[in-house]
Parts: C-alpha cells; structure tokens; sequence
C-alpha cells in the first residue's frame, strides 16, 4: 500500500539507535475554543490511533472549510498544533517538483519524453541503455529500475545535488530499466534538480519559491528544516511506542536538505489549502494560469502499475477506495466511484497525505506527529470519513470502526495494529499497545454547513 514511506527501509532502527528517550505519555488537554466538528471527528479518533499532534485542511466548491490543528506540537514546553504549524509533509513534496516541471513543459523549456542527456549530456544510470533513453517521465514515474538507497540520502553526505547526480551511475538496478516500479526519491531530486537548472535558477529552492509559493500565497512555507525551526513553530518529531511517545531530535529531519525536490517542504494547514485549491481550480489562481490545465492533468495519470495495490473493495468493506497506479508525483486512484488524486509522505516523525477528489471538488490535507507503523492508516481513515461527510453520503467509518479499523471489517488477532490490508499478505502487522489519549486542538476553523457523523 504504501511506496512512499522512508520509515520502510531505516526509520524503525531509530528506537535501536540511542537517539529516542522513552517519556511517559503526556496527558493531553483539549482547548475550549476549538468547537469544530471537523476538530471533534479527529480529536476522538486520536484518542484511540495513538496520535498526538495533527494538522487538517478541508477545501471544497472552491472555499477553505477548515484550516487548523488538533493535540499538541509540543508537549515538553506544552505547545499547541494551530493552522500555522509546520510539519514535514515528505513525499507529497514531490507534486510540487512535478508541477514546476510542468510550467516549464508549457514553455517550452523541458519534456516529459525527452532523454535526460538532451539536458545533461554526461548524464548516466548504472545501465547504458537506461542512460541514453531514461527521461523525466521515467525519473518521476519511478521507472529506472533503481532501488531506495535511503541510507545514503540521509547519511549526511557534504555534497551537492550536482555531485549526488553524477553518483548516480554507481547504484546498481533491482530491475530492468522501464519493466517495474521500483520507488527512488534521488531521481525525483534529479528531477528537480534538472528543472531548476533549465528553467534558469540557481536552486530547486529558487524555482519552486518563484514559481509556486509567491505566486499561491505559501508565505508560511519552508523548502528546509533549518528555515521552518527559525518561525518558532514547527511541530516536533514523535514516535510512538507501546504506552511511550518517542521524543527524536528537533532537528533530525534536516538530513533530507539533498532530496529536497523529493520531500524537504514543511508546510502548514493554511498554506496546505491553497495548494489544494490551486489544483482544484486546475492551476489557476485569481485571475492567472500559472500552468495549463492539461499540463497538470498529466502528472495526475497513471504512468505505472503498482505491484501492490490496496484492498479496500467490496464486499469486505462496504466502499471502494482503489490505488493501483502511480503517476507523477501523484497516486492517482478512486474513492466511492469518484476519482482520486493523492500522495503519502513521510520523513521522522511526521506522517502526511494531501487527498484530492478533482470532480466533487474536495480537498483534504493532514499531517501528524506522535505515530508508529499504524499510523501510516490514520490521515487516511480520516480523510474518508471527512470526504463522506461532505458528499453527504452516510459515513462508513465511525468513532468505534476507526479505533478498531480494519478489525471491524476483517478478523484480526488481539495483538493487531490497525493498518490498511495490502495485497501483500506476507506484510506482517505488528503489536500497537494503544492507550486512550485526551488530544488537545488549537485551529482556525471557518464555518461549515455539514453535519457531524
């Protein structure tokens, strides 16, 4: 189910490692201002998914529904989550590399399908075939056959995204070049990397600030760590584990600083829904297209099947929410028949999911902090029964079968933790010895006229 999560390959040696001391959990109190039902349908479900801090957009029909935080950022100094918290969002950094490669496609300054070497002619892939025909379709798609190597992305490497691109060469493949999928967050740094360079920027960071952040209002948004620890709010990195939240260092996350294109923006609720409501609006933004809308309607097509798609269909559920492709920096997919575009990210102690339905015009956005394994199920079960309360239908999920998801649909062990079923059966799901917490919100909420579940 999930391709996008950096915890599968080395997060979890974390509690091995000697950087987390084990805390009692912190008894959370909940803020009387904070009123919204969107707020309560969250704050109950954290009491049971074992989540401590969680920021939430809503958009829909082209308005902010909500915009805010649930439970704390940081319980040592007692700090509440609110709409301007900034979060690690991972992975779903990567539509925003996709979108700027997009603008530049609609000036003619890059391709989809034009090799790699027309822009960076010493260009080269482990593979000489790949080198010569691999483009920046195959980077974002993840189809160079080239696997993670997440260690090395994180190892704290002094080296430029130049240089990184030019070690490229010596990561051997786990497939044949365009013959599976096969998740890389360095070729979506190549990707970026090569935009900013033709696009006429000294940085991705550069181009992506210009082009995307000013423009949409992201005045609060980071393209680093280092810059989003200087507002003074930013939420801190949590783990959970067993009846314990894991404090990790604060600035832990910075080691992503050379994929940057591939998952560094830390972002908020406020900044979050503008780019939800630009994608809705199909790239438009008052009265300018900042990129053509089939221009962004390409990197939401399935480009790549996945190996492993999810199994929430009927009738062991009583919806359908399908994901069995990848596309551009998207996971396009369907949710209750209505087409779904979204991303999962990941970096230390912060989980993300940014879930768009384009034709009903509803966008959802949640980070969170305070999660272990099981938590990777939480934004979504979230944004399903957010996404439900707003097309009017009768949420499938509730207070009872989210706690207990996916048990009430599916046997289960008693020593289950809650995350969604993949095809995958070998996939083990490990103990979550869950305690109830009372999570505190903090958020700035606009009015709805919706009805709780």
């Amino acid at each position: 189910w999930l391709h996008d999560d950096p915890r599968d390959s080395f997060m979890f040696d974390l509690s091995r490692s000697g950087l987390p001391r084990e805390d009692p959990l912190v008894d959370l109190v909940r803020h009387e201002a904070d009123n919204s039902i969107w707020s309560d349908v969250v704050y109950r479900a954290m009491k049971c998914r074992h989540v401590l801090g969680a920021s939430l957009s809503i958009v829909h029909k082209g308005k902010v529904v909500f915009a805010g935080g649930v439970g704390q950022r940081d319980p040592e100094k007692g700090l509440f989550v609110d709409s301007k918290t900034l979060f690690g969002i991972g992975s779903t950094t990567k539509a925003f590399t996709t979108t700027l490669i997009a603008m530049f496609v609609d000036e003619g300054k890059l391709g989809w399908d034009v090799p790699i070497s027309h822009y960076l002619s010493d260009f080269q892939l482990f593979d000489s075939f790949a080198s010569a025909k691999v483009t920046l379709r195959d980077l974002c798609r993840h189809a160079t056959g080239v696997p993670r190597n997440d260690l090395l992305g994180v190892s704290g490497l002094n080296i430029t995204r130049g240089e990184m691109v030019q070690r490229l060469r010596f990561l051997a493949p786990n497939f044949d070049f365009r013959s599976e999928f096969e998740y890389n967050n360095f070729m979506l740094m190549t990707a970026g990397y090569i935009a900013a360079l033709v696009g006429g920027y000294d940085s991705w960071e550069d181009a992506v600030t210009d082009r995307i952040l000013k423009p949409l209002g992201m005045s609060s948004t980071t393209l680093s760590l280092e810059s989003a620890l200087k507002t003074g709010n930013v939420a801190a990195p949590y783990l959970s584990k067993g009846n314990a939240f894991l404090p990790l260092p604060r600035d832990i996350n910075a080691v992503f600083g050379l994929i940057a294109p591939a998952g560094s923006i830390q972002s908020n609720a406020e900044d979050m829904a503008k780019w939800m409501l630009f994608h809705l609006r199909r790239g438009n933004v008052g009265d300018k297209q900042l990129v053509k809308p089939e221009s962004l309607e390409f990197t939401y097509l399935a480009h790549t099947a996945l190996g492993m798609p999810n199994k929430i269909i009927k009738p062991t559920f009583p919806v359908e929410a399908l994901t069995d492709s990848y596309g551009l920096g998207w996971m396009p997919g369907s949710y209750r028949g209505y087409r779904s575009v979204q991303h999962n990210g990941a970096v230390f102690g912060h989980v993300s999911l940014v879930h768009l339905l384009p034709e009903a015009d509803i966008g959802v956005f949640m980070s969170i902090t305070g999660t272990d394994e099981g938590g990777d199920t939480f934004h979504h079960l979230m944004a399903w029964q957010i996404t439900d309360m707003l097309l009017g239908e009768k949420p499938w999920l509730h207070h009872e079968s989210v706690c207990k998801f996916p048990c009430t649909f599916v046997p289960c062990a008693s020593n289950i933790t809650h995350q969604l079923p993949a095809n995958n059966e070998k996939q083990a799901l490990n103990p979550l010895k869950a305690s109830h917490l009372r999570p505190s919100s903090s958020s700035s909420s606009f009015s709805s006229s919706s009805s709780s579940s």
